[in-house]
């Protein structure tokens, strides 16, 4: 049912396709299919395709690109992509490890009540030094209204840098020195001086969320999880699948379509409603059917 809306070039109805191969909805799980549906609305600016797509790359070890997506979705403020991006900058995991930056992106994702980074922005706080933390938190408070990183504070976003954006490197923020972080597999370790480590996160419960002893500055992990990527102090770090926000469902008037597939039939009168709500016109006169 989406496909003649995807042909036309709707971001939504490409990112809802994705969703179908990835889940295996009325199609075959396909998550090589889903990536490429994903992409198409990736590059028409659709965040939460943009999320999916760097995830899926950055589980199929393709680490160098999905830091791309997820950068571009991140300082869009799409929560889950701020959380994965700052954990790989907490790593320097596929880019340059920045305390500063790992705890602007943890802090945006918990401001918007995302509990994995809530968890990890605790554990990053007690190891992350003032200074980089107030830099950090000056980055949070510009993305969060919209406006980027600082120009004050771009030189501390390597990756900006390296893209020539600015018509000069700022001098950098002093920070102090970073601790090397734990041997990850299929991640290039960061080499840094050691100084003294300072102790690591005791584990805390707290589903999808998993912690363990870190030598140094902690890295963390993202683990699999029901819903979101998990953070998790490990000597591997692994990212599962990621449960991205409910599809959208398009109402066609004349014959009865599906507009999607609910764990609760809550969740469906909630989607309906909200179909309702912006597709007023669309759906007038139209009744929808609730099967268990």
């Amino acid at each position: 049912m989406w496909q003649p809306f995807a042909n036309a070039g709707d971001p939504d109805a490409m990112f809802n396709i994705g969703q179908a191969h990835k889940l295996g909805r009325a199609v075959p799980r396909d998550a090589a299919v889903a990536r490429e549906w994903y992409r198409k609305a990736a590059l028409k600016g659709h965040r939460p395709a943009q999320a999916n797509l760097g995830i899926l790359l950055f589980q199929n070890g393709e680490k160098s690109e999905a830091m791309t997506w997820l950068k571009q979705a991140a300082d869009a403020d799409e929560m889950r992509a701020q959380y994965v991006y700052g954990i790989a900058n907490w790593n320097g995991d596929s880019v340059p490890r920045s305390l500063t930056l790992a705890y602007a992106y943890l802090a945006r994702a918990a401001a918007q009540g995302l509990p994995e980074a809530t968890t990890a922005l605790d554990k990053l706080t007690q190891v992350i030094a003032p200074v980089e933390r107030a830099n950090g938190w000056a980055i949070a408070t510009s993305l969060g209204g919209g406006r980027g990183i600082p120009a004050a504070l771009a030189a501390l976003d390597p990756r900006r840098s390296a893209m020539g954006q600015g018509a000069q490197a700022q001098a950098p923020v002093p920070q102090t020195p970073s601790v090397s972080p734990a041997t990850i597999p299929a991640a290039r370790q960061v080499a840094a001086p050691k100084p003294a480590p300072p102790p690591a996160p005791k584990p805390a419960p707290a589903p999808p969320v998993a912690t363990a002893q870190a030598t140094g500055s902690p890295a963390m992990a993202l683990q699999s999880s029901g819903r979101l990527p998990a953070a998790k102090p490990a000597a591997a770090a692994t990212l599962a699948e990621i449960a991205p926000p409910p599809q959208k469902p398009r109402a066609t008037p004349a014959w009865r379509v599906q507009l999607g597939a609910f764990s609760q039939r809550s969740l469906a009168e909630a989607a309906w409603a909200d179909m309702k709500k912006r597709k007023t016109d669309a759906v007038a006169g139209v009744k929808p059917f609730f099967e268990p």
